[in-house]
């Protein structure tokens, strides 16, 4: 049975694990040194919270993994019998990877089985320019026309409707009677805050403390309240370290977190 262009195209989705599992991909390329920053994207390799752009992931990663499996989209290799993308993502590529990941997650319909998302369901080493020429026609109309909601990926470079695919799709999305979201990032775990605020005091108020108790000798005190206050300051000490250690912990657990999202 031969398919139709349109289903082939609403065929092109990549579900939720998919996207989380291409996150950590991308960490792992960034902090191998496969994915670098470029003159027109100078990403640091230690921010995971936006990441290299959708252009620098295409051209260093997207690219020559789907030359090698025959030139098809990321999305085919993952579904080789196709995914339904019933939801339709309108974003720019300059965006990062990871902040854009993390909205699509947070943001996520209840029960969307699949997200066409450009960069991953058209195959980027093809010359698609020839689906293009008519819009109402294009894979992006068709994927979009199939899908059952839009979700629009807001980002800190610029406007997404500053790209007018992005006011088409917008356009087309309204016209259909399609749901309209927008994207949002994931709040702060306020576990974290809660719990970082009275160790920071702690460990403050414990190093106060001991630069007091270091002074005792000039003070003209006892050696009996010198013996005590020795005590007192060893146990200062251990309550401080054990509160600096915990606000430690907490940091690096909110980066081991960020990079396995």
């Amino acid at each position: 049975m031969v398919q139709s262009s349109t289903d082939v195209w609403r065929r092109q989705g990549v579900s939720l694990d998919d996207l989380l599992q291409f996150k950590r991909l991308v960490h792992h390329c960034v902090q191998d040194g496969c994915l670098r920053p470029t003159e027109l994207d100078k990403f640091s390799a230690s921010d995971m919270q936006t990441g290299p752009t959708a252009y620098t992931v295409n051209e260093q990663l997207i690219k020559p993994v789907t030359s090698a499996a025959g030139n098809v989209s990321w999305a085919l290799l993952k579904h080789p019998t196709g995914l339904i993308g019933d939801l339709f993502i309108t974003h720019a590529w300059a965006e990062g990877l990871f902040d854009f990941v993390d909205k699509v997650s947070h943001s996520w319909p209840p029960g969307a089985v699949g997200a066409y998302i450009c960069f991953l369901s058209n195959p980027q080493n093809l010359d698609i320019g020839d689906l293009l020429q008519v819009p109402s026609q294009s894979p992006f109309a068709n994927a979009l026309r199939q899908s059952s909601s839009l979700l629009v990926i807001p980002n800190h470079s610029y406007s997404v409707y500053t790209r007018i695919w992005c006011v088409y799709e917008a356009f087309l999305g309204y016209s259909w009677d399609k749901p309209i979201r927008v994207a949002r990032r994931p709040p702060e775990s306020y576990g974290f805050k809660v719990l970082r605020v009275p160790c920071t005091g702690l460990a403050v108020w414990g190093g106060t403390i001991l630069i007091l108790m270091s002074q005792t000798s000039f003070y003209g005190f006892s050696r009996d309240s010198q013996a005590l206050l020795s005590t007192l300051e060893l146990a200062f000490l251990g309550g401080a370290g054990a509160c600096g250690s915990f606000v430690l912990l907490l940091y690096l657990l909110r980066n081991w977190r960020l990079a396995e999202d």
